[in-house]
């Protein structure tokens, strides 16, 4: 089934809340609050949210100039909430793709020219599910075309050509997209029925001692089909095997190794006191890492392999109950098992980092492996002031953390007092 190309976008934006909260249980943040990085590095893109404005933005950070300027905003005078816009570089740096959330439970997507060489692209697909329950980005990309994941709808969109493709009623429900060194990958929760396990199995088990538990009874992992959009799992774990090696649960915050195509996955912060980083190859569990902050509650984040493979990147929220205050980092975690390393990137008030700061500010390698980005503009908990762009220098030893903030839109103008 295929659609005509929409040549001129509904901007009709309704409150995107990006977490996944599938029927199978899963909890995956999987948002729009990810930087990126331009092929080439030299440049940024993060979105953000103008009170004072009451608009969404699209900032182009450079790095050679620190300058910010806006190249998109939008607003929906019906509404007076956040909406969030999410961001991201085609892979030739050509475009910036700007997704928008639609009220029918679609979206827009924009291919905005970023050197003249290019025309601008508009895309609309309808009714791919609620907004607020699914995340549609990073949207992944192969050559010139990006991938989209919804309830029950997966959909391909060629930026040249304007074809879309789009296949509905699909049994593999729910399922994330992600890309690594040029392929499609995903992950998705398997329930119960999917597995043929029979109410009598289950029955059994209960009456052995093993509750049937809410969620998914396992975690599928494999790559997607670009032409037809079919899923091909290459492992398959389940959730007796992660119990029984410590583990309390999967999240959908994951990065995949571009050599050996090994998933890097966080475990739920809420399943356990100690959460650690899950490495996932072919055969299954590779190795847990433990992210070694000791003796204060954290959670973990986002993770992102270094260009080497033999690092892991992972941002984390680390509380002092004490001083009522929490950090948040990036920690360094060794392949290897070797010591970590704990890179302070900003501190605040424990009410000013939210159960979902996490999912709103999520870390970002560039391309050289030598700086991470982190952006809070889509926060609604901080002031104007503080949202704006993180750059962590890796290649220091020091490791210097620079802020730029976002720029200011025109306020609106304020309603005259009788």
């Amino acid at each position: 089934m295929q659609e005509k190309l929409s040549t001129e976008p509904r901007i009709n934006l309704t409150h995107l809340i990006l977490t996944l909260i599938g029927t199978t249980g899963l909890v995956l943040f999987i948002l729009a609050c990810r930087p990126s990085w331009s092929p080439d590095g030299k440049k940024v893109l993060y979105s953000y949210w103008d009170e004072g404005a009451q608009k969404s933005a699209v900032v182009l950070f450079d790095r050679k100039t620190r300058t910010s300027r806006v190249i998109f905003e939008c607003s929906n005078p019906t509404k007076k909430s956040e909406e969030i816009l999410a961001a991201q570089w085609t892979k030739d740096g050509a475009r910036a793709i700007v997704v928008i959330p639609g009220g029918d439970g679609g979206i827009q997507i924009l291919a905005l020219p970023q050197n003249g060489q290019k025309p601008l692209r508009a895309f609309e697909i309808r009714k791919i599910g609620q907004a607020e329950d699914l995340a549609y980005f990073p949207l992944p990309q192969a050559g010139d075309q990006v991938f989209v994941t919804g309830a029950d709808t997966r959909v391909r969109v060629n930026l040249e050509t304007g074809e879309i493709y789009r296949k509905d009623d699909i049994e593999e429900k729910e399922s994330l997209l992600y890309e690594a060194g040029g392929r499609v990958q995903y992950m998705r929760g398997i329930e119960a029925e999917e597995t043929g396990e029979k109410e009598g199995e289950q029955a059994k088990k209960e009456t052995d001692g093993q509750k049937q538990q809410d969620g998914p009874v396992a975690y599928e992992f494999g790559k997607l089909d670009e032409k037809d959009l079919s899923l091909h799992p290459t492992v398959t774990l389940r959730t007796e095997e992660l119990k029984s090696k410590g583990i309390g649960g999967l999240t959908g915050f994951l990065d995949v190794e571009l050599h050996n195509l090994k998933f890097a996955v966080a475990e739920d912060s809420d399943a356990s006191e100690t959460p650690k980083i899950v490495v996932i190859a072919k055969d299954g569990i590779e190795q847990t890492l433990n992210v070694g902050i000791k003796g204060k509650p954290y959670k973990i984040g986002n993770p992102q392999w270094s260009r080497d493979g033999k690092t892991i990147f992972v941002s984390a929220l680390i509380s002092d109950e004490k001083t009522k205050r929490t950090e948040f980092a990036v920690v360094e975690v060794p392949v290897d098992g070797s010591s970590t390393r704990l890179d302070r990137v900003d501190e605040r008030p424990d009410e000013e980092m939210g159960n979902d700061y996490l999912a709103y500010v999520q870390i970002a390698l560039s391309p050289d492996g030598k700086l991470i980005a982190a952006a809070t503009g889509d926060l609604g908990n901080v002031k104007p002031e503080r949202k704006g762009l993180f750059l962590l220098d890796l290649s220091k030893p020091n490791r210097p953390v620079n802020f730029y903030p976002a720029p200011t839109l025109p306020a609106l103008p304020t309603a005259k007092k009788e």
